[in-house]
């Protein structure tokens, strides 16, 4: 008997699912790659991830006294606390 060519050649439907799920796999490896591995800001190869980019309160804190919405005092004391310093109470 002469059988045709069919999609699964015998595998079922087992060797589909497996076959659906190792491109996926592939093609999620692929992506993952282009994009440089970036997961949560840090980059799988040391690239720029958190470490240099200024931390997100110190950055807001800097843009407010350079906008003048706050004084240089307010500035330091509010970096001090940032930065895990003592600050001494006027």
């Amino acid at each position: 008997m002469m059988y045709g060519y069919g999609v699964s050649h015998g595998v079922g439907l087992f060797g589909e699912i497996f076959s659906l799920i190792f491109w996926a796999a592939i093609i999620w490896l692929i992506i993952t790659l282009v994009r440089g591995g970036h997961q949560h800001g840090k980059s799988c190869c040391g690239g720029h991830g958190d470490e240099q980019r200024p931390d997100n309160a110190t950055e807001i804190l800097r843009q407010r006294f350079a906008k003048g919405e706050i004084s240089k005092e307010e500035f330091e004391s509010r970096s001090a606390v940032l930065e895990g310093k003592k600050v001494e109470e006027k």
